[in-house]
């Protein structure tokens, strides 16, 4: 199921900044997957990729297929599973992808092994 934002409704986001349930990833790595899994353990957030820590949009190159790879790989690596919406919106011409990851009735959520909880985003 896809998440269904407008582009106006991603922009206000990024003006709020990030938070214990909005982070930022300017790439669709491996720390995804571990923030996945922390707001999973938590009350549950948006990722979206293809924004900076700052909050510039520079958008994303994702194709369908990528994508879906990775909602596949989240899926396999996480214990119990989870299985985030995803979806893409442009913004100001550029491809955000978000990822909304809803709070797991059952947890903790494991991610590779380790359980994860709430979130930290690096200083810098």
């Amino acid at each position: 199921m896809p998440v269904e934002l407008k582009e106006s409704e991603i922009l206000d986001l990024i003006k709020k900044g990030e938070s214990e349930t909005l982070e930022f990833k300017e790439n669709l790595g491996e720390d995804v997957i571990v923030t996945s899994c922390a707001f999973a353990n938590t009350s549950g957030g948006i990722i979206l990729v293809g924004v900076d820590r700052k909050g510039l949009v520079i958008g994303t190159q994702l194709g369908p297929e990528s994508l879906n790879e990775w909602l596949n790989r989240m899926t396999n690596i996480t214990e119990p599973r989870i299985m985030p919406d995803a979806g893409t919106v442009m913004v100001g011409g550029k491809t955000i992808l978000v990822i909304g990851v809803k709070e797991h009735p059952f947890k903790p959520i494991s991610c590779r092994g380790a359980a994860t909880g709430a979130s930290v985003p690096a200083t810098g």
